[in-house]
């Protein structure tokens, strides 16, 4: 169906046009980068990926033919993550009870027998900050004065530059559409941000670099 005449259209109308034709574009140009990124790629068999051997050599066979070779397989060895060499905070746990008898250990004096990291993230959540500028009347000259803004914080968004940052980078380095980054703003983080407040954002941002 081929889109209505853009004269009969409201300034709100066409701004959701718009929207949603980026929207559409942003999801054909991810689209498109994924396809690219296979093209040239060795195909997937049992050495460089998670498919079983029997689906090697697919298509030529079946991979019908193959032998397995007699006698036991060798052990491989075992691989583990190595420690980090500084550890945000160390937990230690000392045993109460003897796993075996039973017996209360919580007063001997014990050694660490296994050790290993456990990695999470920390909870993610906007913090907001309220900025109050404090001010009164000039008993000097009469006029009204007000502290400045504090730098990083000054009025006009309310977004600061550690979530426009992220913004950027998830848009432009991974392609997700404005309605993604919304919807992703409010699933991980609880944070209300629409697709206008977000490109008013990416605005800012770029004139702030062109006037730089």
């Amino acid at each position: 169906m081929p889109p209505p005449p853009l004269h009969v259209l409201s300034e709100a109308e066409k701004n959701d046009l718009l929207l949603a034709q980026h929207d559409m574009i942003e999801r054909m140009a991810a689209r498109i980068s994924e396809l690219e990124a296979l093209v040239g790629k060795p195909r997937k068999t049992s050495k460089n990926s998670h498919v079983p051997p029997s689906k090697d050599d697919f298509g030529k066979g079946g991979g019908k033919g193959r032998k397995a070779k007699p006698g036991k397989r060798p052990s491989r060895e075992g691989k583990h993550r190595p420690l980090a060499e500084t550890p945000d905070k160390i937990e230690r746990v000392i045993a109460a009870a003897c796993g075996h008898c039973g017996s209360d250990v919580s007063g001997q004096t014990q050694r660490c027998r296994h050790r290993y990291d456990h990695i999470d993230l920390p909870p993610i959540r906007p913090v907001v900050t309220r900025v109050e500028l404090l001010g009164r009347r000039c008993r000097g000259c009469g006029h009204r004065y007000r502290a400045p803004a504090p730098a990083g914080m000054e009025p006009g968004t309310p977004f600061g530059p550690g979530i426009r940052a992220l913004l950027a980078y998830l848009h432009h380095s991974h392609h997700v559409s404005f309605e993604r980054l919304s919807r992703i703003a409010s699933e991980l983080f609880g944070l209300s941000i629409s697709q206008g407040a977000i490109a008013n954002a990416f605005r800012r941002m770029e004139a702030g670099m062109a006037t730089a």
